[in-house]
């Protein structure tokens, strides 16, 4: 079998699936990219509700991070740039579809759900070391894109795609249970991260409207209660049995501490998910418009802030707490405009001392003469 055949069968070989994990990982560094700027954008901007979709998450992340971006274009290239990850989940979902709607695994099927698998680890791969990079190198503005608190719920969901992914394609390539857990997994993130973008873009002062968001969030509960909490739990327990069943140790050890991790990353989504549901059943289009909006914006700020919370009392110090804090106000943007500010002030400071020196100097000339 050739080396091309290998990668499009994605061989459970190490040398054959590390070479796919990088082709991933360079994939989605410069797709991701190029799909936001000439695709999503000129999508967005054509939309009636754009201006709706992004002061809404502007408000969000005003009540997150105090942040405040220096202009609409700036958000709205913020928030576009997000967009692509949703449909890199619903990929990699989508090419473990096949496997699972066969009778019986296929050299053809098992190789689409292995790059499934492999996707969401290039994609993973990349995002490590971008925020890598970013923080290591991008000052402290690229330390500000990356609150602690991000940093360390993005490591707790990277852990299970980067230590178990290979060893699981090398020892289970054609394992329905392992196709399956990359469908609930990837599909369940997409269709929540899709359905609650798409939530944004509805007028919920309106009766349809509020009728539509109910649709929503019920639909949003019921898939991550499917995907992220009862399948979850099912498919993970008989496919560790069989790892453990099968005297891999190691990988069963690893496999548990990833499922765990995960597992606090999945109740969080219930979590917000619920409560969605929640506010959104009990209330009546014939409540007050700006409440409406102001609940909507409190809901979704209220679980980032959860989030945040969580991680920062798991795992940081009080200093490190504060610090987080600090730098979420200069995040994306706002620190670069602060310091055009501030080289503008520092130049007409320079051009009035400029300007002052010659009248000095022609003073001293004449008292001279």
């Amino acid at each position: 079998m050739s080396m091309l055949q290998q990668l499009l069968l994605a061989a459970p070989e190490l040398h054959v699936l590390l070479t796919l994990l990088c082709t991933w990982a360079v994939f989605w560094f410069f797709a991701m990219p190029l799909f936001a700027k000439h695709m999503v954008m000129p999508y967005v901007l054509k939309q009636r509700w754009k201006d709706r979709w992004c002061e809404i998450q502007k408000k969000i992340q005003k009540a997150v991070l105090n942040i405040e971006f220096p202009n609409d274009r700036a958000a709205m290239d913020f928030f576009v740039d997000g967009i692509p990850l949703l449909f890199q989940h619903i990929l990699g979902a989508l090419l473990c579809v096949p496997s699972l709607l066969a009778i019986g695994p296929t050299y053809v099927t098992s190789a689409m759900a292995c790059h499934g698998l492999l996707s969401e680890a290039g994609w993973e791969l990349m995002d490590i070391l971008k925020r890598g990079y970013e923080v290591v190198c991008g000052g402290e503005e690229g330390k500000a894109k990356n609150p602690t608190a991000f940093l360390i719920l993005s490591l707790i969901h990277h852990v299970m795609g980067q230590t178990m992914i290979i060893p699981v394609i090398i020892y289970y390539h054609d394992n329905l249970y392992v196709h399956e857990f990359c469908f609930l997994l990837q599909g369940g993130a997409g269709a929540a991260l899709l359905l609650s973008s798409y939530g944004y873009t509805i007028d919920i002062t309106t009766a349809a409207g509020l009728r539509q968001m109910k649709v929503v969030s019920t639909t949003t509960l019921a898939m991550i209660l499917y995907t992220r909490c009862f399948r979850y739990v099912y498919v993970a327990y008989f496919l560790t049995l069989q790892i453990y069943g099968d005297g891999h140790t190691v990988l069963f050890g690893f496999g548990v501490v990833a499922l765990c991790l995960m597992g606090l990353i999945n109740m969080l989504f219930c979590t917000e998910a619920l409560s969605k549901f929640l506010k959104f059943f009990k209330m009546q289009h014939t409540d007050d418009a700006e409440h409406v909006q102001r609940t909507l914006v409190h809901m979704s700020s209220s679980f980032h802030r959860q989030n945040s919370a969580v991680i920062m009392d798991l795992f940081l110090t009080d200093s490190q707490k504060r610090w987080s804090k600090i730098r979420g106000v200069v995040h994306m943007g706002v620190l670069h405009e602060t310091k055009k500010t501030d080289s503008a002030a520092k130049a007409a400071e320079k051009k009035r001392a400029g300007d002052k020196t010659p009248v000095v100097r022609q003073r001293k000339t004449a008292k001279e003469e």
